[in-house]
């Protein structure tokens, strides 16, 4: 970006270590881009996650761990999603003066409720993303497992490299493996569904979460999503201790019990989805915000 008096280069995380000296050495502010947690954080969660189904971890690469580490210590500043993960580079050492949240937005025009919902005894679970350990998806499996009845748990996703052991082991006659779905019938994927849930173990972000709002969903997430900033809980949806199983079933039992609450969840978060704060228009305005900010 370039502006009168100063210039900015923004790069991914572990991709921009070499160009830092350079820009800094030209008087260029360097910005690091991290899409989610610390890297320390996130790799610690998912070798608890992986330990925790039996399986071997074999983490990320040391030259990426070092890069990235190195990048957070030389850069300017650092954009991340929210302030979820924000917490995580605090936690770690970062200090918070160097730490810029810029909340992801949803398309207003894009997702909308369904006008008639169905009158299905079955209550239809939903998740959005790829199916493997990083997204909770075994936990969430179990959980509907422990529920029964007439609920059923549909994955939308691709499945992830070495989970197939893992979804062997589980029981899986209420889910539905769904696969990949092409991006222009997502918006009626959202409008089937009469629940939404993300129990991530490690997300900066998760668009999904808005988006299913956006489509008149209560949503269900771990307070390791970030999105888990504009949930409010007990009103559109719940957040649960990323590592509670036993929450997150009763957190979803309650609302497949109560049709009711479900819709009077699923209204509050529209509303919420479809405020002026969560556009891309008042991303854009918020990332400009920061930027001016890191300038200064």
């Amino acid at each position: 970006i370039r502006q009168s008096k100063a210039d900015i280069l923004i790069g991914w995380s572990s991709a921009i270590l070499e160009a830092i000296p350079v820009a800094q050495r030209a008087g260029i502010k360097v910005i690091i881009d991290r899409g989610g947690s610390h890297i320390n954080v996130q790799n610690r969660a998912l070798k608890e996650a992986y330990s925790s189904e039996g399986l071997v971890y074999h983490g990320i690469s040391d030259r990426i761990m070092d890069r990235e580490l190195e990048e957070y210590e030389r850069a300017d500043a650092i954009l991340i999603p929210s302030n979820t993960a924000a917490k995580t580079f605090v936690k770690e050492g970062i200090s918070e003066s160097k730490l810029f949240v810029t909340r992801l937005g949803v398309d207003p025009l894009g997702f909308r409720p369904k006008q008639v919902r169905s009158r299905e005894r079955v209550t239809k679970v939903i998740s959005v993303g790829a199916v493997g350990l990083r997204k909770g998806s075994a936990r969430l499996i179990r959980a509907i497992t422990a529920i029964g009845g007439h609920v059923e748990l549909h994955l939308i996703g691709p499945i992830e490299t070495g989970f197939n052991p893992v979804l062997q082991r589980l029981s899986l006659i209420n889910v539905r493996l769904v696969g990949p779905v092409a991006r222009s019938r997502i918006s009626k994927i959202y409008q089937q569904a009469d629940i939404f849930c993300l129990p991530s173990i490690e997300e900066g972000f998760g668009m999904t979460v808005l988006e299913a709002m956006a489509s008149g969903l209560p949503v269900v997430v771990s307070d390791s999503v970030g999105a888990a900033d504009i949930v409010e809980d007990g009103r559109t949806g719940y957040v649960f201790p990323v590592n509670d199983e036993v929450a997150l079933a009763n957190r979803l039992q309650e609302l497949i019990d109560d049709p009711e609450k479900r819709k009077r969840m699923g209204a509050a978060a529209r509303e919420v989805a479809m405020g002026e704060e969560n556009t891309w228009a008042s991303y854009t305005e918020r990332l400009i915000l920061n930027l001016n900010k890191i300038l200064s």
